[in-house]
């Protein structure tokens, strides 16, 4: 492991995040755990606004994203598991 005051594998998420979004002003905390997957690669993510808004609007903006499919019901127990992400480059 690199030796730095932010390991590695946390940089990389970091970097690649800021680089996706093409901005680089979007301020990260990080915890990286590996967990052996066999088929794809999970993260869990937490998103903090500035603004207030309605679970519902950021649902819809995420249905409506082009490589994205929204897996979220917890009443049911629905969620995306890396089984499911096999062979397909959406984003669950």
């Amino acid at each position: 492991m690199k030796k730095t005051a932010i390991p590695l594998k946390k940089m990389k998420l970091v970097n690649e995040t800021r680089k996706i979004l093409e901005d680089n002003s979007i301020r990260i905390t990080a915890t990286v755990v590996r967990i052996p997957v066999q088929t794809s690669h999970s993260e869990s993510v937490n998103i903090e606004l500035k603004k207030k808004f309605e679970l519902q609007n950021i649902y819809s903006i995420l249905k409506s994203t082009p490589g994205v499919i929204l897996k979220e019901d917890p009443t049911n127990f629905i969620y995306p598991v890396p089984l499911e992400a096999t062979g397909k480059d959406d984003v669950l």
